[in-house]
């Protein structure tokens, strides 16, 4: 059987991980965006999770999320968890099989009462969860067509 990935959003919700093949290795890879104080502060909030555990985090950071996530996915090699910087890049993995339904071995019926349907919505495909959005921001460039809006003027 191939190896999934468990996709959690901007986050990481580490109990779920007794449900990886990484828990019988005793470790389990991480691939995030965080570096420098934010990449300390995540690692700092594993410990509690290490330390019950005994499982190794093995953490690595990146700016080029994306890009990196795909090829780790396309050669195999995908991590045991990790971020994600939209729905979009979930929906393509989730289209190829590489995501593990989070419903396989989380309270579902728990979860939906901690979570609006809205951010469910969010992290699921075809009427399957597969992670968590833990925030969302606007864009903050939003197009707009120019013909249907006065120009902004400046008054003297």
């Amino acid at each position: 059987m191939s190896r999934k990935i468990l996709v959690l959003f901007l986050g990481v919700l580490l109990v779920v991980l007794t449900a990886t093949g990484a828990v019988a290795e005793k470790r389990v890879s991480v691939l995030g965006v965080w570096g420098g104080a934010e990449k300390d502060a995540f690692m700092k909030m594993v410990e509690p999770f290490e330390a019950a555990s005994g499982i190794k985090v093995e953490f690595t950071g990146t700016r080029d999320l994306p890009a990196i996530l795909t090829t780790r996915v396309a050669a195999g090699n995908p991590p045991d968890v990790s971020a994600l910087p939209n729905p979009g890049q979930l929906e393509e993995f989730a289209k190829v099989g590489a995501l593990v339904d989070l419903a396989t071995f989380m309270d579902m019926k728990k979860v939906k009462s901690d979570y609006a349907k809205t951010w469910l919505d969010l992290a699921s495909y075809k009427g399957k969860l597969y992670g968590f959005f833990i925030s969302g921001t606007v864009p903050k460039h939003l197009p707009v067509q120019d013909t249907k809006y006065p120009k902004p003027g400046v008054s003297s």
